[in-house]
């Protein structure tokens, strides 16, 4: 047999890939699978790599209604958070934070306790010590027995130094109401103060009218 020449051989060469491709590929009549699960249980996967899935992988993995109800109720449930309630006002610090106890403040309202004079506190015999002590001048011996028969100088000396203060002190006190307008309380006290505190002279029969 003669053989073919080499142009027919090398057609034949170039075609014969097409001819393998046409054996391989499906007919018409094949149908499609049937066996992909529903679009319900089915979700997108990713192969691992390393423990990882991979970025950009699309492969669809199966998975049962009972897998899906179980990892939803592992997942906790999402609260939503309220709002912060805000704390409640501190008592305001009375003083620096040490051992001092502190007493809470108390207003006592009472009546003063009378103040008494001298004259009230003490005898006759006591004023007369206490001028003598007072006048150390009249005190002319060493010997406190004779020095008491000038307690009645003592005692008048002493009485009028106490007139003569009450009347300084109701002197200031007209000056005072002069000075605030009231002129007319200012010339009674005058009146009294002088009525009062004043030496009428008393000689014999003549008598303080």
């Amino acid at each position: 047999m003669k053989a073919p020449p080499p142009s027919l051989r090398l057609l034949g060469l170039a075609l014969l890939p097409l001819g393998l491709a046409a054996q391989n590929a499906p007919g018409p009549s094949a149908a499609a699978p049937t066996d992909r699960p529903p679009s319900s249980e089915v979700v997108a996967a990713r192969p691992l790599e390393g423990g990882v899935p991979a970025a950009g992988s699309n492969t669809l993995t199966r998975v049962s209604a009972e897998v899906r109800a179980s990892l939803r109720d592992a997942i906790p449930q999402f609260e939503v958070p309220r709002p912060a309630t805000p704390p409640p006002a501190a008592a305001p610090d009375p003083g620096p934070n040490n051992e001092i106890v502190r007493l809470p403040t108390v207003d006592v309202q009472a009546d003063r306790p009378p103040v008494f004079k001298n004259e009230e506190l003490y005898s006759r015999r006591d004023q007369q010590n206490l001028a003598l002590r007072k006048y150390a001048g009249l005190n002319v011996t060493p010997w406190g027995f004779l020095n008491r028969l000038n307690a009645p100088i003592a005692m008048q000396m002493y009485e009028e130094d106490q007139r003569l203060m009450k009347m300084q002190q109701v002197s200031d006190t007209a000056a005072a109401f002069s000075r605030a307008g009231d002129d007319d309380t200012s010339e009674y006290l005058k009146k009294t103060s002088n009525a009062t505190f004043l030496r009428t002279p008393d000689f014999g029969r003549l008598k303080k009218q």
